[in-house]
């Protein structure tokens, strides 16, 4: 049911009356509204939780209490206390634009409905909508389960600082993750130009970022494509459904929908794509919505791959083996300061202090190929230790894809190296056969010490990332 007294009209009795400036009105007669009009279905919510609700809404800051924010949305968590004791939390949702809450409270409840009749045990849900609770005519709020979860918008940004290897701790909501992106670009969210300038980037960064394994990714296409199928079916458009606040996944790796203000319920002869997704209903908005499928893409985008598997595995085993090099300081000593085992001239030292600090100057970043085609140890430790930690990260994702190549080398001329020729065997030329092999292990060996040096680059590289800042 919905405690609501939006558009009725003054002189219905039952009706609450309330004015423009009177923001606080009294549980008691909220209540009371509960069950006076015919239309209206029960509220979900007992008359000891509906009294709670409201006195919180009462004394809420709008502008400092928020939980998050939607585009649409600004919302407030809210704990109370149920009849046996026991702490509930809710969410109320209060509504930026002139639309219909009582609207998107059917369309909610619709979907609701067609989730748990044709899908019964899918991990794609919908909050349960508790009641929408008007205090005055235009303070508007939609009460709903709290969901435990994150939204995509937050998971991308957490995401982001992970890859600049910022610890943030954890994010309450999406609108704490927001605003920690802006402090580390700097910018302010109240500037128009800065905030236009938070956006690109933060379009540019989620460009890079992967979220689910390959198995996660594909039960999230498979069951959100099932839930637009069924609603669709039904006549409902979400039409907001790609935007990452409007998806939350749980812990337990439920997903949720939400946010149905901009969703329509369309009956069977009006359901070309042409009208749902281009006409503006609106005068707030601009352009089209976009279509409920795109969602499906998004998750497609944020799915690993089997190589992000691989570069995956491979990295875990860099932090393994970095632990391992950390305690072989008989191996590394020397890369502390200036190496000093192979250099014992002080004017020696001075001069390869000076070429390390003019390297560090060059702001052509080298590659993994500057690397194997040094001369001699000192030329090659100089241009290791002046570089960045993020350039580090680079080369060894270039010796992650080098090896890739050189075991497969090693791979065909061991192949090549087994498959004697048929002649040789025909006519048992033991000599032959012998000179084969000899001929395939002298070229396995040769790829192998590319791999060797490889490796000890990599070696190299690992302990200086535990050393650079």
């Amino acid at each position: 049911m919905i405690i609501n007294n939006l558009n009725k009209k003054v002189e219905e009795p039952h009706i609450l009356d309330t004015t423009k400036d009177q923001r606080k009105s009294t549980a008691q007669e909220l209540i009371k509204n509960l069950n006076i009009h015919e239309n209206y279905e029960h509220s979900k919510l007992t008359e000891h939780e509906t009294k709670q609700i409201i006195e919180e809404l009462e004394h809420m800051d709008l502008d400092n209490d928020r939980h998050s924010k939607w585009s649409e949305w600004i919302i407030f968590k809210i704990k109370i206390i149920d009849e046996n004791g026991q702490p509930k939390e809710y969410v109320a949702a209060k509504k930026r634009y002139d639309n219909n809450p009582d609207n998107e409270r059917k369309i909610h409840k619709k979907v609701e409905d067609i989730v748990s009749k044709t899908m019964p045990n899918s991990i794609v849900k919908v909050p349960e909508l508790k009641a929408v609770v008007t205090l005055n005519s235009t303070e508007r709020f939609i009460i709903m389960e709290f969901v435990n979860g994150k939204t995509l918008y937050q998971m991308e940004l957490e995401e982001v600082f992970k890859r600049w290897n910022i610890p943030t701790g954890e994010f309450q909501s999406d609108m704490e993750a927001e605003g920690a992106f802006f402090r580390m670009l700097n910018l302010n969210p109240m500037d128009k130009k800065d905030a236009e300038q938070t956006q690109k980037r933060y379009y540019q960064e989620k460009k890079r970022i992967k979220l689910f394994t390959p198995e996660q990714g594909n039960k999230y296409k498979q069951e959100l494509k099932k839930f637009l199928q069924e609603i669709h079916k039904e006549g409902v458009y979400h039409r907001d459904g790609s935007n990452p606040r409007n998806i939350m996944i749980t812990p337990e790796g439920e997903v949720y929908v939400i946010d149905f203000w901009k969703s329509t319920w369309r009956e069977k002869n009006k359901r070309d794509e042409k009208d749902i997704y281009e006409k503006q209903e609106w005068e707030n908005m601009i352009g089209v919505y976009p279509r409920d499928e795109e969602i499906i893409a998004e998750i497609a985008w944020l799915t690993k791959d089997e190589e992000d598997m691989e570069i995956e595995a491979y990295k875990q085993k860099q932090k393994e083996k970095t632990k391992v090099i950390q305690s072989d300081k008989s191996v590394f000593e020397y890369l502390k300061e200036i190496p000093t085992a192979w250099i014992k001239n002080q004017e020696k030292a001075k001069a390869i202090k000076e070429k390390i600090e003019r390297q560090s100057m060059i702001s052509k970043k080298i590659s993994l190929y500057n690397l194997e085609e040094t001369k001699t140890k000192e030329e090659l430790i100089i241009l290791m230790l002046a570089q960045s930690k993020a350039n580090i990260d680079e080369i060894l994702l270039q010796i992650y894809n080098r090896k890739k190549i050189i075991d497969d080398d090693i791979k065909k001329e061991r192949t090549k190296q087994e498959q004697t020729p048929a002649y040789l065997l025909q006519a048992r030329d033991t000599e032959g056969i012998k000179k084969h092999k000899e001929r395939y292990e002298k070229s396995i060996q040769k790829i192998q010490k590319k791999l060797d040096r490889i490796n000890d680059i990599e070696n190299f590289m690992l302990y200086l990332k535990t050393r650079v800042q």
